[in-house]
């Protein structure tokens, strides 16, 4: 597949212009829809990211996330195992999803206390973080079709 640049030369497409032409007419706002998942295995299920080995390169998870937020991360994997711990003791670590409800609200509560600690010692701020990543995760499954995470339970 070739595209032709404003100078007149002709380049190969990135993978995200291949993206764009398959996808296209279902852009909402700026952002092309990602393929829905395949459900034809177990394995299949858990998987969120495309297929496609250079659709992949578009998503750095390790230089692009882990590498840029090593320390914030660590410390949002501590809350999620220490709120797994509170309530849900002894059993393994899971996203009660039923109970973790009001996203929006909670992050505007934490964003209020940003910078100090509860009566725990957790910082607020990491419970921003987590419900961030909580509410992004359920907008992006219900607008993609992405499967529930593999430590979610959703009954």
């Amino acid at each position: 597949m070739k595209s032709k640049s404003g100078l007149g030369s002709v380049m190969e497409k990135t993978p995200i212009e291949e993206w764009l032409e398959m996808y296209g007419d279902q852009v909402v706002g700026e952002y092309p829809p990602l393929p829905a998942p395949k459900r034809e295995s177990v394995v299949e299920d858990t998987v969120s990211l495309p297929d496609s080995d250079a659709l992949r390169q578009e998503f750095p998870m390790a230089d692009g996330l882990l590498d840029y937020f090593p320390n914030a991360l660590a410390e949002i994997a501590r809350h999620s195992k220490l709120a797994g711990d509170k309530h849900h003791p002894g059993e393994p670590l899971h996203w009660e999803r039923k109970k973790s409800t009001d996203h929006r609200n909670k992050i505007m509560r934490h964003l209020v206390d940003s910078g100090k600690r509860d009566k725990d010692g957790n910082r607020h701020t990491t419970g921003l973080a987590w419900r961030a990543l909580a509410l992004l995760q359920e907008e992006l499954e219900a607008e993609y079709g992405f499967p529930s995470p593999r430590n979610a339970k959703d009954d």
